[in-house]
């Protein structure tokens, strides 16, 4: 079976282990960069081969800043007759986090207070409609796009808050507003940090890892200097985590979860998740399993 992977470099940690795994499974796997491939009259092609014959399934590995024309070309080697286990409309749902959150609390998934704004009038009321659950005046402020934790601010007080949603309104920036969660202390890391990263695959939890912010950072993403340690507890958040990704259309996605309110409450869902840190955690070869469940959901559109 031909296997295509979207992605920009087969040096990600990720893409490299996605294809080594469909190579050791025995099938011809390569890689579509984005930068390298055009859309032409024939579908995609590139300036040194031409037209490229349509694999039997592709697996797209879409980074934030390729997002737009991964998805378009994610979109044209479907229409050849590729096969996918994820669609193009739901990666592009998933990769706005205000319609991500809006879907997790229409199928009741626990998720932290959250308000989103576009308008600098909308400031005061939204932080008003979400001071209760933020006693001590600490704030989440994001954008809607975004991965690794980039664009992510802390700010210390309601003060804070304002002036610093008033510049991002002004720059037509909507915004997620989330009162700072602090996470029940860390055995191995007390006093920092923690989430709890679920890599589904196939519509099932796949592994665990409890992803620790480094000192003196609150977000907890590997590339902001995090590490992992393995996740050895019940098994409530991955079902969590399963739940989330279904409400979101996703059979195979990376699900952020957070201990609140003496439960869990889904942070993100992931349609690209990474799986260097799990996999670390785990100390479990992830890769064959992830393309094994893939090839086996992928049904051409």
């Amino acid at each position: 079976m031909r296997v295509a992977l979207i992605s920009h470099s087969a040096s990600f940690y990720t893409t490299n282990r996605l294809l080594s795994a469909a190579h050791k499974l025995g099938h011809a796997a390569e890689l579509l960069d984005p930068v390298r491939v055009y859309l032409g009259p024939s579908g995609p092609a590139t300036p040194e081969g031409g037209p490229i014959a349509p694999p039997h399934v592709v697996i797209p590995r879409i980074g934030d800043r390729l997002h737009r024309w991964g998805l378009s070309l994610l979109e044209a080697v479907v229409g050849a007759g590729a096969a996918t286990a994820v669609d193009v409309e739901t990666i592009a749902r998933v990769h706005d986090k205000a319609r991500t959150q809006v879907a997790l609390q229409r199928a009741r998934i626990p998720v932290i207070p959250t308000a989103v704004i576009r308008e600098r009038a909308h400031i005061d009321a939204a932080l008003t409609s979400l001071a209760a659950f933020a006693p001590d005046g600490r704030w989440i402020i994001k954008p809607v796009h975004g991965a690794q934790g980039g664009g992510v601010i802390q700010v210390d007080s309601a003060t804070g808050a304002n002036s610093t949603l008033d510049a991002l309104m002004t720059r037509r920036k909507t915004s997620i507003i989330q009162p700072y969660v602090v996470a029940p202390d860390a055995p191995s890391a007390p006093s920092q940090q923690r989430d709890l990263r679920v890599l589904v695959a196939g519509g099932e939890a796949l592994a665990a890892a409890w992803r620790i912010a480094k000192p003196g950072e609150f977000r907890t993403n590997v590339h902001q200097g995090g590490t992992v340690r393995p996740y050895a507890g019940d098994r409530a958040p991955l079902d969590w985590a399963c739940r989330a990704a279904a409400a979101v259309g996703l059979a195979f996605a990376g699900v952020d979860l957070i201990e609140y309110d003496g439960g869990w409450a889904v942070l993100e869902v992931n349609a690209n998740p990474g799986i260097a840190g799990v996999e670390a955690a785990s100390r479990r070869d992830l890769a064959t399993p992830f393309v094994t469940r893939y090839l086996k959901a992928a049904r051409p559109l």
